[in-house]
């Protein structure tokens, strides 16, 4: 289960690489496995019965597949029940992850900067006034939804981990969080940290029975804490006050983390 802004594309990247004697055994909803593209599918929106789902039960690459990867939450188990699914997931300190999220979502083109439904000042030139921006936005949303943005894009934003697990699904805004279902799903989960990348996610192969290492060698940028090595301020230089107001957006984020964190040795 990619988590947005967690090392996903990362990790599928070194499971495709190392498991591509196998053409099958990885499947990836972005289409980055041997496929090169044909498997790309929005799962946010696949319900049981739509027609990506009838697609995805003719497609031989996902039949035969042991390992597949997208933004799906746990409601993936109910979409998918003729199957047998475990699931894993890598887990980031949700304000560094949000931070991230926003900055990808913000278009910065020329002639169309934006942020949702919001034209914002450029986030590469004019910092200090994209986050001013940034923070009236999110100021006047604070509950959600953000307009402009897709149901799963808002849910991403907005406690979006535990959404994830809890098993939302991602194709309509739910504005409440169920901390105690959340709680209760997350035995089923391995689980690794963002921040200590190679030695967690590797560790949540080897139980899994994945062969795929992540080590110096084959991932040097998964070496500790991957953020402390990323060619920008950290934060994107967003302002305290934004911080402030992105840490009340994920109270319930901050709380599953500390309890991830801390389970993880």
């Amino acid at each position: 289960m990619h988590i947005p802004r967690a090392g996903g594309t990362a990790l599928g990247s070194q499971i495709a690489q190392q498991t591509r004697l196998d053409p099958t055994f990885y499947f990836s909803f972005f289409g980055l496995d041997s496929s090169k593209g044909r498997n790309r599918i929005v799962v946010e929106r696949l319900r049981k019965g739509d027609a990506d789902h009838q697609a995805l039960m003719r497609n031989r690459h996902f039949l035969e597949s042991r390992v597949i990867m997208g933004h799906f939450s746990h409601d993936l188990a109910t979409i998918l029940d003729d199957f047998e699914l475990r699931f894993a997931t890598v887990v980031r300190e949700p304000i560094s992850r949000t931070i991230s999220l926003i900055h990808q979502y913000t278009l910065d083109a020329p002639d169309r900067r934006r942020f949702a439904d919001f034209p914002v000042p450029s986030k590469s030139r004019e910092p200090d006034a994209y986050w001013a921006e940034i923070y009236r936005v999110l100021a006047a949303n604070r509950r959600g939804p953000i307009p402009g943005l897709l149901p799963h894009e808002n849910l991403m934003l907005f406690n979006g981990t535990c959404r994830m697990i809890g098993g939302a699904p991602l194709h309509t805004w739910v504005p409440a969080i169920d901390f105690a279902r959340v709680r209760e799903r997350l035995p089923l989960f391995k689980l690794a940290l963002f921040e200590r990348f190679n030695g967690t996610a590797g560790a949540m192969m080897r139980e899994l029975g994945i062969a795929v290492d992540l080590d110096e060698r084959c991932n040097h940028a998964g070496i500790g804490d991957p953020a402390e090595r990323a060619r920008h301020a950290r934060y994107y230089g967003a302002p305290e006050k934004v911080l402030d107001l992105v840490r009340a957006m994920n109270d319930d984020d901050l709380r599953l983390y500390e309890l991830v964190a801390s389970a993880i040795r």
